[in-house]
């Protein structure tokens, strides 16, 4: 899950279904999140009814990223560890 703050000051986050490999840092980066995405403006908290939103590494402030296994992948990881 990557949660990013945008330099406008809103937050937007959800699970990374893309970001761009590139190594030199421009603009022209981006970084695509898939649902659920929620949305923080001045009003609070709002879940988009999007399936992807693509963010441009010049809009983004600040990047924090947490790990989650999903449970469809852990269950075929410890299907093959038990073969």
């Amino acid at each position: 899950i990557a949660g990013l703050e945008l330099v406008d000051g809103s937050h937007v986050s959800g699970r990374v279904a893309w970001f761009s490999t590139h190594l030199e840092e421009t603009g022209d980066r981006e970084l695509v999140l898939r649902r659920p995405v929620v949305l923080r403006v001045d009003d609070g908290w709002h879940t988009l009814d999007a399936e992807r939103v693509v963010v441009s590494a010049r809009e983004i402030r600040r990047l924090d990223v947490t790990y989650h296994i999903d449970a469809e992948v852990a269950d075929g990881a410890n299907d093959q560890a038990a073969h």
